[in-house]
């Protein structure tokens, strides 16, 4: 299926000409875009027959990745991790505003769901869009609580989610959960700003709403309740953990100055919490909200 659509997500209008099953809409609904501002990306997927053979591949999480730089910009390779098979090649330019996705016909030869792959794909590439636009993705669960963002950041698996889901315990409807896995933050005017993104894990928890960022805080588990104010260079350190780490060098200093820019007009704080209401008061009380 062949769509044509243009979304506003985190300040950014990414227009997408590409095939997608209905999965894709829907979950991108939300976001669609109907006002006459010129798109600052635009994004084209293409199924092919024939992709490229592996090239300096590196491995990178679950999965393998390799780029090479062109004159005006970038080519990048996905792998499937178990076959090696090169399954999107995306081609694009510095300013990441044009950009051609080509996918290998991945449920003919791999027998997956071309709609997964597009999705994932427009959510690794939104986060490059996201450098060029004075915002970065952080992994993290974030909420909305009377007008403040908070955002709560950790491996998978410590307890981000679990620890949001408290602050819906003691709070209720006080609380709106915007992004429970992939929000940005972009700074506007001096403000950080947190904002939904569609892209939320598999919990399926988004809203495309913008709130004030109030304070981000890094998990770890503890059997008591604390939370301390972290420095510039642990603040950076755990930060950088919890980004999509940049395929180019280029990304990799935009990624650097935008962390840089969060910091100075963010606390960044470190929470060590069990699973208790009482550390729900504990990051509250701390940030005085």
């Amino acid at each position: 299926m062949i769509f044509i659509s243009r979304y506003l997500i985190a300040g950014i209008i990414i227009e997408y000409n590409g095939f997608s099953d209905k999965g894709i809409q829907s979950d991108m609904k939300p976001y669609l875009y109907y006002g006459d501002l010129p798109s600052d990306a635009v994004i084209t997927g293409t199924l092919k027959d024939i992709l490229p053979s592996k090239c300096g591949i590196y491995q990178e999480g679950n999965g393998y990745r390799s780029w090479d730089e062109t004159d005006d910009g970038y080519i990048l390779y996905d792998y499937d991790k178990h076959t090696g098979t090169c399954y999107m090649q995306i081609r694009a330019n510095k300013e990441w505003s044009k950009i051609d996705i080509s996918f290998f016909d991945i449920r003919k030869h791999l027998n997956a769901s071309d709609d997964y792959f597009a999705f994932n794909a427009l959510r690794d590439i939104f986060k490059y869009i996201c450098l060029k636009h004075g915002g970065i993705v952080l992994h993290s669960s974030a909420i909305s609580f009377n007008n403040n963002g908070i955002v709560f950041s950790a491996h998978s698996g410590v307890g981000k989610s679990t620890h949001t889901s408290l602050w819906q315990e003691v709070y209720g409807d006080s609380i709106e959960i915007i992004n429970d896995d992939t929000p940005a933050i972009v700074i506007e005017n001096g403000q950080a700003i947190l904002f939904g993104t569609p892209f939320c894990g598999t919990s399926g928890i988004n809203k495309n709403k913008a709130v004030p960022l109030k304070a981000i805080c890094f998990i770890q588990r503890s059997e008591d309740n604390h939370i301390e104010r972290l420095s510039s260079t642990e603040a950076i350190r755990r930060f950088f953990e919890q980004i999509k780490r940049p395929v180019t060098r280029e990304l990799m200093n935009d990624a650097l100055t935008m962390i840089g820019k969060v910091l100075e007009v963010t606390p960044i704080y470190l929470l060590s919490c069990n699973i208790s209401h009482e550390a729900v008061e504990v990051v509250k009380n701390e940030l005085e909200i």
